[in-house]
């Protein structure tokens, strides 16, 4: 085991490391700013449906990235993850839209106007 640990603290030592400065090419450009949007509005998506599927599409941007990476293993799953991450907004969406009509309907004064329902009782009683 200590050999091991030897061999491995040699080739590091002896490793070349090049003097040219990586380039950033727009591969690269768009993995990083995938990565970073993928990271802002999964923070975001207890705040509102729309960021959770930001996130989402975020989520297939980085899948899109990790298959022209050539890591398919990981594109795979971030296109699972991605569907996944959507299939949520589309329930949360039924479920907010199924909310809103049960409350417009048991709260029909939701419907009207405050002027209106000031003046009306007035008209009535008349």
């Amino acid at each position: 085991m200590g050999s091991l640990l030897a061999i491995i603290v040699k080739t590091a030592m002896t490793h070349q490391t090049s003097t040219s400065t990586p380039q950033l090419d727009g591969l690269m450009l768009f993995g990083f700013l995938g990565a970073v949007a993928t990271l802002v509005f999964f923070s975001l998506q207890s705040r509102s449906p729309s960021f959770v599927l930001v996130f989402s599409i975020c989520s297939a941007a980085m899948a899109l990235f990790a298959f022209m990476q050539g890591a398919w293993p990981l594109g795979i799953v971030e296109c699972v993850w991605s569907v996944a991450i959507f299939r949520r907004w589309y329930i949360s969406r039924k479920l907010l839209k199924r909310r809103n009509r049960a409350a417009a309907m048991t709260k029909p004064w939701l419907n009207e106007s405050r002027v209106t329902r000031l003046f009306d009782s007035m008209t009535s009683e008349n």
